[in-house]
């Protein structure tokens, strides 16, 4: 019984490290969106296509395995990006965010 017990929390443990390194991960993509807005002396289209660019590398290592939150947490960091671009680009980035909420 004590070996189901521990067995368990074992499995549990890993499942919320999982989880953890997953949001941090997240994270550390809307830091990287924040110091690529912050950066002095680009035009607006590097600027844009950097996002962009951090944006793909966000889907680029989900797979069928991927759990719901985890496409959660990367369909809101994708949200947070948008915003960030329609800050620069009105129209693009209204287009992007419109394309987001039909799926």
């Amino acid at each position: 019984m004590y070996t189901m017990i521990y067995s368990l929390l074992y499995i549990a443990n890993n499942i919320y490290s999982m989880v953890s390194k997953y949001s941090s991960k997240m994270d550390q993509y809307r830091a990287e969106a924040d110091a690529i807005v912050s950066e002095n002396g680009q035009y607006v289209k590097d600027l844009i296509n950097r996002l962009l660019e951090l944006d793909a590398r966000i889907y680029c290592y989900m797979g069928i395995d991927t759990s719901k939150t985890e496409l959660n947490e990367a369909k809101l960091t994708s949200r947070y990006i948008y915003r960030l671009i329609k800050q620069y680009d009105y129209d693009k980035g209204e287009r992007l965010l419109n394309d987001y909420l039909k799926d």
